[in-house]
This record gives C-alpha cells, structure tokens and sequence, in this order.
C-alpha cells in the first residue's frame, strides 16, 4: 500500500457532513438488526449522576441487559433479551435523546515500507520543501486513535508522548482520571492502560504514527511528515483491525481532556453514528484539528484497503 498524506491532508470524514450542525442520518436507522446500541440521554436529566442514568436506563430496557457509560449523556447499550419492547420503551421515553447502533469501526490499510526512499507521499507533497519551513514541534500532541503503537519502536520511541500525571505500571490510578497506568495512552478495546499493539495483524497504528511522526534524521528506517511532533497512542481497534464506535467516542474523549492539537483517525464504518458525529463536534469546539479517512471505497461511508 502506497503511503499518502494523511498527516497534511484536512479531509472530511466519511461517517460525518462537514458541518455539525448538519444531519448526519437521513432516515432514523434500521435498529432491529442490532444488539448493541448507543443511548444518549437528553441536556435536561444532567443534574443526576451517572449510576442513575444507567439505572434508569436499565429499568426500561430491563435488568437482565446491559449498560455501561460513555461519559455523563452516552451510554452503550446491550440488549440480549426483549430486545423490540426495550427499543420502544427507550424510543417513548422523555428522557432519551436518541438511540442508535453502535457500528463496528475498521481499519483501512496494513504497513508498508520501512525506508524513506520509498515513502510515496513525500515525493508526492514534496515533503522536503515544507521541511525547510518546519519539521513540527514537541509541543504538538496527536492522538492517534487506532489499533495501538509500538511505543518501544526505534523509529517512534523519542516521539511517543507520556502522561506527565501518571507513573507507569504501578497499578493506580495516579492523576485521578479515572484510568490505571494510562501512561502512554490507553487501550479502550481492551480496557486497559497499554495501547501497545496486539501483534502482526494491528500494525496499522504503528504504521500511521511514522506516517504522522517517525523520528528523522536518526539514521535508521523512515521519517514522518512531522517528525518532532508527540505521538498519543488510543487504541479502540483491535488486532483484527475492528472495535466498537463507543470505544472510539471513549477515545476522543480523553484526547480532549489531554487537550492535544490533533486527532488522527484512519479507519471508518458502513454506518454512520450521530454519537461520533456529536463526539467530533466536541473536538473541534476545542480546537482539536480532527484529520481522517475519507471517501476511500468510493462511497459513503465504506473504507478499503487504498487509502
């Protein structure tokens, strides 16, 4: 697969218009086929705490399924028994914005070659003129929300950011955000604080952090198209290359509490989520630059293997 810009390239994302305050569904989705959905609950009901919300969302959908938060409005939701009474309990309730499936998020490309020479998009950007204007800086945090990174990679491990707040492997939660030894990021597909890739088949994020910020001029492999920037490992994808949209929202939430500049999100789903969409919304009223994929199996929505 040849490289492209995905770190210089401000492109739409495939899942989402433009504009947040555009539709993003034109019809309200099929839910019937589904198991797992995303809940949001309306502004008005924020005074009570998350354990209730999720106890009342239980009391509708019965207590035999499943709830989990998101953060204070999202909620996943999975229904294994009255699955068409729960929806429409859910759909007449006054207190539920809306609820939709929780899509299956993929990758869209596997890595390639190791050396610069061979790196497609640099000659095809020209990467060295830009170069002599900058090559980025250590004060710029991209969150790479993807399958995980080799943080102990010698092309990416002066590049890779720490959490300042937290002391690595001791088993505690050290700056009180809720999330143990996050001290290189955080593994949301596996509820854990290693974002470490799982093996051969999730490289992909690996692959995107030295497009973005493989160190340069050291000699061995690859540079990136910013190679001093800080790279912030969120993994949602597992090593099949899939995870869940809430585990993806999850991510985008703690970028933004890292306040980084940018979030890299390379992957995409059949189906779009106005709970994505509302979670990118949040980026971007942040200031969060929010670059991904788009357009790459030539429809909404779809993503391949040719980005």
């Amino acid at each position: 697969m040849p490289f492209r810009a995905l770190f210089v390239s401000i492109v739409a994302f495939s899942l989402i218009s433009c504009d947040p305050n555009d539709t993003v569904q034109d019809a309200p989705p099929d839910l019937s086929a589904h198991s797992r959905f995303i809940v949001k609950m309306k502004p008005e009901v924020g005074l009570f705490s998350i354990g209730d919300k999720a106890g009342y969302l239980l009391s509708k959908a019965g207590t035999e399924n499943r709830v989990e938060a998101i953060d204070e409005e999202f909620f996943t939701l999975e229904l294994t028994t009255d699955k068409a009474a729960a929806l429409e309990a859910l759909a007449q309730s006054p207190n539920v914005a809306y609820i939709e499936p929780d899509p299956v998020a993929y990758a869209l490309h596997r890595p390639n070659d190791p050396m610069w020479t061979s790196q497609w998009a640099h000659l095809k950007i020209q990467s060295e003129q830009a170069w002599d204007l900058s090559r980025g800086s250590e004060t710029v945090v991209v969150a790479v929300i993807d399958t995980g990174i080799d943080y102990n990679h010698p092309d990416l491990r002066a590049n890779v950011w720490t959490n300042a707040g937290e002391t690595p492997n001791n088993g505690r939660d050290d700056d009180g955000n809720g999330l143990v030894d996050d001290y290189y990021g955080y593994d949301f597909a596996n509820n854990d604080g290693d974002p470490m890739a799982d093996d051969v088949g999730s490289y992909h994020g690996t692959h995107v952090s030295g497009t973005i910020g493989a160190v340069g001029d050291n000699g061995i492999g690859v540079t990136g198209h910013a190679p001093r920037v800080k790279l912030m490992g969120l993994k949602f994808l597992a090593g099949n290359g899939q995870g869940q949209v809430s585990n993806a929202i999850r991510a985008i939430n703690y970028a933004i509490s890292k306040r980084v500049k940018i979030m890299s999100n390379s992957w995409g789903s059949g189906q779009g989520s106005q709970a994505l969409a509302d979670a990118i919304s949040r980026a971007r009223q942040a200031g969060i630059l929010f670059v991904a994929a788009a357009g790459n199996g030539g429809q909404d929505g779809i993503g391949d293997n040719n980005d």
